[in-house]
């Protein structure tokens, strides 16, 4: 079905451009100034600040995404596992985000929302050969 291959892909693509650029602005300065998010909002988590999530923003789901990308386009062998494995990696993101700041804004839903299609995306992968 190719309409679930397309819909994967630019996900993929959406996913990973962001997640890079918005890695690269926590991991640049990781008082989240960069990106207007005050520090005082990581109280309830576990860092004292934004690095280690813009690392894992950055790695996981920017060049983890943009790796899954390459591997939808090329059709290898584990392409619908992995975008399983990124799909529920940016659930996992997102929620934990909710939790450890303690709101929900719709930018979260809208990401929620792209790693839930990517899991029923991956579903329809793994079905077609």
């Amino acid at each position: 079905m190719k309409v679930f291959r397309y819909t994967t892909m630019l996900l993929l693509l959406f996913n990973g451009i962001s997640a890079l650029f918005g890695g690269y602005v926590l991991i640049d300065d990781p008082t989240g100034g960069g990106m207007q998010m005050p520090v005082e909002l990581m109280k309830t988590g576990p860092f004292k600040d934004y690095l280690i999530p813009g690392i894992y923003l950055f790695s996981v789901l920017g060049v983890g995404s943009l790796a899954v990308l390459f591997m939808v386009i090329f059709h290898t062998r584990y392409h619908a596992q992995t975008v399983l494995l990124e799909g529920l990696a940016t659930i996992a993101w997102i929620v934990t985000q909710m939790i450890v700041v303690q709101d929900i804004v719709l930018l979260q839903i809208v990401y929620l929302s792209v790693g839930a299609i990517l899991v029923l995306c991956s579903l329809s992968l793994s079905n077609t050969r």
